[in-house]
């Protein structure tokens, strides 16, 4: 049996609802499934306390922590995946560095007068310096396109493959909306859009806040499945909603609002359409390669950060007929199933880990 170690920053089990954690959740159960053993690795596994400084989470201690822990036991593992700067102090001639974005595309997608504030200089030359360093020694695989890109750019980095996340399209999969509204404590006779994410500028929500008094207006309230209480009007908060009840909340939605300005991958996205939930989204991370697939749901997939540009998509989307909604609704899982499902992402990562048993990563 091949043993293979995972390093996170997080524990999976406890943090699931996150991209990273997720990631670390299917791929660990897929490869126990085909007799690997595994061993996942983060911070609360060597033993370090999470305390926030002024400029935010000390990644830096953090990271040098996992590589302070794995290297003098590396030999027991036939190779070891880190999740972007978690491998950058990891030394082993297995090493596949997954990047699920990069901090230095987030840093330069927001607007470059924030940068002078410390939580996005420290994104963009401190934690990007981390994933720079993990990306030098081993095989870089990208979730995306989009990824693959910003890696190359920002960090003169050649990317191995290109492997998009994968989505459990059976736990992922359409509710009755009057179920999931009841469950979750939605009201029956309102228009409902979503945005699911942390509440904050690079997930544009400064966007949806302007568009809020169009929306009212419009009878459209806005469900928020996010970190905090949002406290503005039109805007439903449900807060740190628990992975199991995450399929409820886009069945009882009638379209996905996602006005993000930097996603690597985008698991809200590809979850929403799984769940064949209209949308209007941003053209970032995964999305990308939907808008390039599909002709029709690229008409909802918008290049930009214009509230007004949002607005009009919203409008198109809720005059299309019954029968082109349907269809919206029928391609977007269509896509996720084809293209991201878990058995096509176990797949790749089981072939990357048949390469590299043969090949190593030099």
């Amino acid at each position: 049996m091949r043993k293979v170690a995972i390093l996170s920053l997080f524990d999976p089990l406890d943090r699931v609802v996150g991209g990273v954690e997720r990631f670390v959740f299917y791929l660990s159960r897929i490869l126990r499934a085909n007799e690997y053993d595994v061993d996942i690795i983060t911070l609360e596994t060597v033993g370090f306390k999470r305390r926030r400084g002024w400029l935010g989470f000390p990644l830096s201690s953090a990271v040098k922590a996992l590589g302070d822990f794995f290297n003098p036991v590396s030999d027991r593992y036939d190779a070891v995946i880190c999740n972007g700067p978690a491998g950058a102090y990891v030394r082993h001639g297995r090493k596949i560095v997954r990047q699920p974005g990069t901090y230095a595309g987030y840093a330069e997608a927001v607007d470059r007068k924030l940068l002078r504030i410390p939580y996005y200089f420290v994104r963009r030359y401190v934690r990007g310096r981390l994933e720079k360093k993990a990306c030098s020694a081993g095989l870089v695989v990208a979730v995306s396109e989009h990824t693959r890109l910003s890696v190359r750019k920002a960090y003169r980095r050649p990317v191995h493959r290109v492997i998009g996340n994968g989505i459990d399209t059976g736990h992922f999969r359409r509710r009755g909306t009057e179920e999931s509204r009841g469950r979750l404590g939605l009201p029956s006779d309102r228009t409902l859009a979503l945005f699911v994410g942390r509440w904050e500028y690079g997930k544009g929500v400064d966007i949806i806040k302007r568009m809020l008094p169009r929306l009212r207006k419009r009878g459209i309230a806005v469900v928020c499945a996010t970190d905090r209480e949002v406290s503005c009007r039109g805007a439903l908060s449900l807060v740190n909603v628990a992975y199991e009840d995450m399929p409820y909340v886009y069945s009882a939605c009638d379209f996905f609002l996602f006005p993000t300005r930097f996603e690597g991958f985008g698991f809200a996205a590809m979850e929403a359409m799984a769940c064949e939930l209209p949308f209007v989204m941003a053209r970032t991370g995964h999305a990308v390669e939907v808008a390039n697939a599909d002709p029709l749901l690229a008409r909802y997939i918008l290049p930009g950060a214009s509230a007004k540009l949002y607005l009009e998509a919203v409008d198109s989307l809720l005059s299309e007929t019954e029968d082109s909604l349907r269809e919206i609704r029928r391609r977007g899982r269509r896509y996720v199933v084809e293209n991201s499902s878990l058995e096509k992402f176990g797949r790749n990562y089981l072939d990357l880990l048949d390469e590299i048993a043969c090949f190593g990563t030099a």
